[in-house]
């Protein structure tokens, strides 16, 4: 997110950004500094006690900086741990890197050798299980989804971002009951299995996929189905997950047309969690979308696409300002949503970055616009929250 501010001219030393404006004489003639000037490069901060003292001869006590911030979730979530807020809880880095870990091991082998090891896909299975267990004591999953290195790791971390998020879906549709919420996790994991036989160039191609190309890729549902077979998974559900995560509620999906009612729960939710998940990750093909813009597109398919219940619960579950959207408020002061009320999806908490004028916070600051009155509200959402990183690192 842009973010411009007056500095004064005291501040330049340590300031980051770029210069907003040009920086004239008093005559308008000579350029000082031209718009554009990047205060961090080395050569501008050691000609920075000259010019200072050019512009102060000229009565120039102010600079217009620009400076893009980044929201890191890992700094985010540090800040959370250290207020102790209700909603900080996350989920336990070690056992998310593990999950990716296992399910590259398992997708590599399949696409070096076409070897499924019924061994390999216990170990993955149960480490669904486990996540499943920890998913349902997470408040805000998606300050829990993890971010892609390279491109060539999409496959692994979207599989892990799909099972959080269809496992969080799944325990708001039925609390009581686990059995739901282990499916749709351990499906998560497994579900892109059949990408395995599509080849890379296909998976990252930066433009349109020829017929042909489309078609494979298309085929993977149902050629992860024939994998989780032969590497010893049996539950019917986790395999109608793996099969049927790409239906559409109106009948448009694949492999096999399915159309409202006749797909499983399971894969409704699947189909919630898979699209979300890839439209706020960057591809070699395209860009990220933010969090609210991608649950806007997901509103925006129910009833065609998505089942409405099962969009109505995830709208309920993470508010039309999802957590990690980073909001600016009519008063233009920002920040990054951290919390929401169930009962009030517009009005959620926000961890405040910067005041109305721009200036950085000293300290952390919790913004509750449930209880901030009517007078103060989000404006517009400009990105979303750089997802956690997979630290500490994946063990080959």
């Amino acid at each position: 997110m842009e973010k411009v501010r007056r500095v004064p001219l005291e501040r330049l030393g340590s300031c980051e950004g770029v210069l907003a404006e040009d920086v004239m004489s008093s005559d308008g003639r000579v350029c000082l500094l031209p718009k554009g000037t990047n205060l961090s490069f080395d050569a501008v901060r050691r000609s920075l006690p000259l010019v200072m003292r050019q512009l102060r001869r000229r009565g120039i006590e102010t600079l217009l900086v620009s400076h893009e911030e980044e929201y890191s979730l890992d700094a985010i979530q540090k800040i959370m741990k250290q207020m102790k807020l209700p909603f900080s809880k996350e989920l336990d880095r070690s056992l998310t890197s593990q999950a990716v870990s296992q399910v590259e091991s398992v997708y590599e082998r399949i696409a070096a050798t076409g070897v499924v090891d019924e061994k390999d896909f216990s170990a993955l299975v149960e480490t669904g299980r486990v996540l499943a267990q920890e998913v349902g004591k997470v408040p805000q999953v998606l300050l829990s989804l993890s971010d892609i290195r390279s491109f060539d790791e999409y496959t692994y971390v979207h599989s892990l971002n799909v099972a959080l998020l269809a496992g969080f879906i799944a325990k708001k549709i039925q609390p009581e009951t686990p059995e739901l919420v282990e499916i749709v996790t351990v499906g998560g994991l497994l579900h892109d299995l059949g990408k395995t036989r599509i080849p890379r160039a296909i998976l990252n191609k930066p433009g349109p996929l020829s017929q042909k190309e489309f078609l494979a890729v298309q085929d993977h549902p149902a050629a992860g189905e024939f994998l989780a077979r032969r590497g010893g998974v049996e539950n019917p559900q986790i395999l109608s997950f793996i099969r049927h995560h790409h239906e559409r509620w109106n009948g448009d999906g694949y492999p096999d047309k399915l159309r409202g009612e006749t797909i499983p729960v399971a894969s409704r939710v699947a189909a919630v969690a898979d699209v979300f998940d890839a439209l706020t990750t960057k591809r070699v093909y395209k860009d990220a979308y933010h969090n609210a813009r991608a649950l806007q597109m997901i509103i925006e398919n129910t009833g065609t696409h998505f089942e409405k219940s099962i969009v109505r619960i995830l709208l309920s579950s993470i508010g039309l300002y999802p957590p990690g959207s980073v909001v600016e408020m009519n008063d233009g002061s920002a920040g990054v949503v951290v919390g929401v009320r169930e009962k009030d999806l517009f009005r959620p908490q926000v961890l405040l970055q910067s005041d109305p004028e721009g200036t950085s916070y000293q300290e952390p600051r919790i913004l509750d616009l449930h209880e901030s009155g009517p007078g103060l509200f989000i404006s517009k959402v400009v990105g979303t929250a750089k997802k956690r990183s997979l630290q500490p690192a994946l063990v080959p």
